[in-house]
């Protein structure tokens, strides 16, 4: 029932209006990050984008006082729990008015999985939505016969092939397909150096890698679902 009321169309506003959401970590392993990024403002300002990364594993904490990223109106990152960090995310989605988005229901799952409390967990399965679905149902109303035949098997819905439908730009360092081994090569590192200062430079830049490419995830998601439903409006 969860993952049918995720698939509910939301409107261009609230699309606007979203949180948009990433988890990132090793498979079948708790998350080591989470990213949140979202328009500032009651009309969602394009020029006030915030972008938030939490550490949610305390073998990681060392990398809390990595340098911020920049071409955000804010950008912040800090280390809490992630029962604490989907809190603060549902409290401010309730607050002011919000959806929580992702693509799939992939977050979803993560936050039943690793958040023990079941009121917190159905607080946000009411605010969330699935953002693959305004995917599909703008790729079934307006992908041409020629752009489906250039499809690659098993690729038709994935976020990357989405922003190449929607012309979003990853940056050069994306690393499509490394976050995993970026993260390993990261934990290595703490387990011998502990803290942000200590890790050897290819470590660090593993560190970066892995929050570039979970902020552009972020601002990808939200240009391609903001797309695909101003198309159908």
């Amino acid at each position: 029932m969860a993952r049918a009321l995720a698939k509910r169309a939301f409107s261009l506003v609230d699309a606007r209006r979203a949180i948009y959401i990433d988890f990132e970590g090793q498979a079948e392993k708790h998350p080591v990050l989470l990213g949140s990024l979202y328009a500032e403002g009651r009309k969602a300002d394009e020029n006030r984008i915030v972008m938030h990364h939490t550490v949610l594993d305390r073998g990681f904490k060392g990398v809390r006082n990595a340098e911020p990223l920049d071409g955000f109106y804010k950008y912040e990152l800090s280390a809490h729990s992630i029962k604490r960090s989907i809190l603060a995310l549902v409290e401010r989605a309730e607050k002011q008015g919000r959806l929580i988005v992702s693509w799939s229901d992939h977050e979803l799952g993560v936050v039943e999985k690793y958040v023990e409390d079941a009121s917190l967990i159905a607080r946000f399965r009411e605010l969330f939505r699935d953002g693959k679905a305004s995917g599909k149902r703008w790729f079934r109303r307006e992908l041409t016969a020629e752009r489906l035949q250039e499809l690659r098997k098993g690729e038709s819905h994935t976020l990357t092939r989405y922003f190449d439908y929607l012309g979003y730009q990853c940056p050069d360092n994306y690393g499509l397909g490394e976050t995993a081994s970026r993260i390993k090569r990261v934990q290595i590192g703490l387990e011998k150096r502990y803290d942000w200062d200590s890790l050897l430079e290819s470590q660090r830049e593993a560190w970066m890698g892995v929050l570039m490419h979970n902020a552009a995830d972020c601002e990808g998601l939200r240009h391609v679902v903001t797309s695909c439903i101003a198309a159908g409006e």
